[in-house]
């Protein structure tokens, strides 16, 4: 037994080691894993909805997606004799990884509005009325997903412009619901608040911390309660 499995690791040394050898495949081995799903369009919009030849984030390009890459590549390191043959092709695994990764998310970010086009049924159209009245519409239902799936590069000093602009909006979303609860608890706070906004937003310039094309403090509250005040119209 221990022969084979000496001989297996010396096959699997000998393969890693070959020269141009990568570790891309393994994000088609978890796009073909019938046990993590990818996300489409009708995951958002309706299920009903026709979403074939839309962009769509492969299972491989998930946050379980990443885990079961994660967990397959620590295994082949525990069966090597020696984890440091993969080191540099880990390293530049991961940087290619990091780079699909947003990159499938940005095409999907992309094409998310053609999913408008494919709600040809009246059908369609009332059960997304009804999501949209409780606050879960197609576009806000992305929004809460969008910043979990992108959690395991959330430190990446690799992050592109638009996944900074991601964080900006979910940060205004809470700083929205945390709005929300003030408004309940005092009476009168959000018509005071929107009327404030109403005043000093339309001669109120863009704001940003210097550096680094976030938005400041001042700039955030704004929003925040413009985002609050679009928000509660819905109902």
């Amino acid at each position: 037994m221990n022969k084979r499995m000496n001989s297996l690791q010396k096959w699997l040394a000998r393969i890693l080691s070959i020269e141009g050898s990568r570790l891309n495949w393994l994000v088609l081995r978890a796009n073909t894993d019938p046990e993590l799903p990818a996300y489409r369009i009708s995951d958002f919009w309706v299920k009903t909805l026709d979403d074939s030849g839309i962009s769509y984030v492969p299972a491989g390009f998930t946050v379980e997606g990443k885990k079961s890459i994660d967990q397959f590549i620590a295994d082949i390191e525990n069966a090597l004799t020696d984890p440091l043959i993969i080191a540099g092709m880990k390293r530049d695994f991961y940087l290619w990884y990091q780079a699909g990764y947003f990159e499938s998310w940005l095409g999907f970010i992309i094409d998310f509005g053609k999913g408008k086009k494919q709600m040809t049924k009246r059908e369609d159209w009332q059960i997304l009325s009804n999501s949209v009245g409780h606050k879960k519409g197609p576009y806000l239902s992305l929004m809460d997903t969008i910043p979990m799936e992108l959690a395991p590069f959330s430190e990446s000093e690799q992050k592109p412009e638009w996944v900074r602009l991601i964080e900006d909006l979910n940060e205004l979303h809470d700083q929205a619901a945390g709005l929300r609860l003030k408004a309940g608890a005092a009476g009168g706070v959000l018509n005071r608040a929107a009327s404030a906004v109403k005043t000093r937003m339309a001669s109120a310039a863009p704001g940003s911390v210097p550096g680094t094309g976030r938005m400041d403090a001042e700039s955030m509250m704004k929003a925040a309660i413009s985002f609050m005040v679009y928000q509660d119209s819905l109902n």
